[in-house]
C-alpha cells in the first residue's frame, strides 16, 4: 500500500493493532506516511501476543515515513511477534520528547523473535532499535545482506531494496 495514514493510536501502513489467535502476515508492503500519538509502526502499530497464541510476519517490508510522540518504530511500534524476513526502511520522527523509538520497533510486548530482520539506521534516522538488525542505506541495497531472503519471493537490484516477486511481475 502507498498510504497516508493518521490517527491517534494505534496507526499502521498495513494493520493497526493485531492480536488474537494463530496469525501469519506474509508478502505484503508498505509505503506512504504513518502518523499517530501513541504506537505507530511502518507496517504494523502493536502486536499483542500471548504463550498460546502465535502471531507471524514473513516476507514483509516497510518503506513508510512514521511519525509519533511515543512508541513506534519503522516496521512495528510495540510487538512482540515472530518476525522473519521482514525489513524496513523509512524515517522514524519524533514529534515529541518521549523515548520508545526504533529504526525496526519501538518497544517489545512480551518476547519477540527474529530472523533476517533489518532496518536501514541512516533513512530512518534511528541508530538504535529493540529488535532487528541495523544497516547503512548501501548494505541494505542489492542482494548482499539478505542471504535468508527466498529468491522465488523477492526480487533484488543493487541500486534499490528488496522488493517481493510480486510486485515486479507486471
Amino acid at each position: 500500500t502507498d498510504s497516508i495514514i493518521d490517527c491517534s493510536q494505534k496507526a499502521g501502513g498495513v494493520l493497526g493493532a493485531v492480536g488474537g489467535n494463530n496469525v501469519i502476515v506474509e508478502q505484503n508492503s508498505s509505503r506512504g506516511t504513518v502518523s499517530g500519538l501513541l504506537y505507530a509502526g511502518g507496517f504494523v502499530s502493536q502486536v499483542l501476543k500471548d504463550a498460546t497464541n502465535f502471531v507471524d510476519f514473513h516476507d514483509n517490508y516497510s518503506r513508510a515515513t512514521v511519525k509519533s510522540n511515543d512508541i513506534a518504530g519503522g516496521f512495528v511500534g510495540s510487538g512482540g511477534a515472530v518476525f522473519t524476513r521482514c525489513f524496513s526502511s523509512g524515517k522514524v520522527q519524533k514529534i515529541d520528547t518521549e523515548s520508545r523509538f526504533g529504526g525496526f520497533a519501538g518497544q517489545i510486548y512480551n518476547t519477540g523473535t527474529l530472523t533476517g530482520s533489518f532496518w536501514d539506521t541512516i533513512a530512518s534516522g534511528q541508530s538504535s532499535s529493540l529488535l532487528g538488525i541495523g544497516a547503512t542505506t548501501t548494505g541494505m541495497l542489492g542482494a548482499t545482506l539478505y542471504t535468508s531472503y527466498d529468491p522465488a519471493v523477492w526480487s533484488f537490484n543493487s541500486l534499490d531494496y528488496p522488493k517481493l516477486l510480486w510486485e515486479t511481475i507486471p
